[in-house]
């Protein structure tokens, strides 16, 4: 497999997300932006570019954060399994996306 390098990734915006979290009494939030990484431009334009592919992504991303408890979102552990849990559900659900990563440049969690 070639190597490539990261000017030929592409990358995938979302508005940021405000999801309740699982948390017992439904009181705590969580407010995160997200990007991902995907294997090239040409995947970001077609996923960008094709709603129904975006609109997937963002309903993946959504119920995983909502599935997720304050206390491990704050950890750096926790941070790390929801990028892992988001890359590997959204490449499952759209086949033809290669997810590399899952970048946060935003993220708050509400106590």
């Amino acid at each position: 497999a070639k190597e490539v390098s990261p000017k030929e990734r592409g990358l995938v915006s979302f508005d940021p997300f405000v999801a309740n979290l699982a948390d017992e009494g439904g009181q705590r939030f969580v407010r995160v932006t997200v990007q991902l990484v995907v294997a090239d431009a040409l995947q970001a334009t077609e996923m960008t570019e094709i709603p129904v592919m975006a609109m997937q992504a963002r309903a993946i991303i959504l119920e995983l954060l909502s599935m997720q408890l304050a206390d491990t979102l704050v950890t750096p552990e926790g941070k790390v399994a929801l990028r892992q849990a988001i890359a590997e559900r959204v490449a499952e659900a759209l086949h033809e996306i290669e997810v590399v990563d899952v970048l946060f440049s935003d993220f708050v969690v509400q106590f």
